[in-house]
């Protein structure tokens, strides 16, 4: 690792730390977590959307970041809901051509996206959806932040599994 890399790391663990820090005494954690990692992958459009209960493969709208046009129920296709429930893990997508994936490009003018669950106690609580106007607007830096900052959320959540039983 090359100095240039390490400070990047130590500038990524200090924001860590005080995204830790304002979370703990936030009471509305959702829509920081959107703030933050909005802000961190430069984003056009960062939704959190919440398993809706009454429908195991639907989610509802809860909150946004960003001023398009998104649709206040997403209806995904089975594959979708359990890719993101066993495996937990977050898919990347540089272009908008993705047939199993395409309910979560959440706006028609969106051409690049991350999308990842959060799992609590064992349940998909809900998803965080990023999405960006340009294609192959993920590089090896965002991807990197991306992954830092899930990890991070399981962690808090898994630390402070009280906090998803408030919102």
């Amino acid at each position: 690792m090359n100095k240039m890399d390490l400070s990047m790391y130590i500038k990524e663990d200090i924001l860590f730390q005080s995204i830790n820090s304002l979370l703990t005494q936030d009471n509305n954690i959702p829509y920081s977590f959107l703030e933050k990692i909005n802000h961190l992958a430069k984003a056009d459009l960062t939704v959190f959307y919440k398993t809706n209960i009454s429908s195991k493969n639907n989610f509802k709208f809860t909150f946004k970041i960003g001023s398009y046009e998104t649709p206040k129920i997403i209806k995904c296709k089975i594959e979708v809901i359990s890719f993101l429930k066993e495996s937990n893990e977050i898919i990347f997508l540089n272009k908008n051509n993705s047939a199993i994936f395409s309910e979560l490009f959440l706006n028609e003018e969106m051409n690049s996206l991350v999308a990842f669950p959060i799992n609590y106690s064992g349940k998909l609580y809900g998803v965080i959806i990023i999405n960006f106007l340009n294609e192959n607007a993920l590089n090896k830096k965002n991807i990197i932040l991306i992954e830092k900052f899930k990890n991070f959320i399981d962690r808090f959540f898994l630390k402070n599994n009280n906090v998803l039983s408030k919102n």
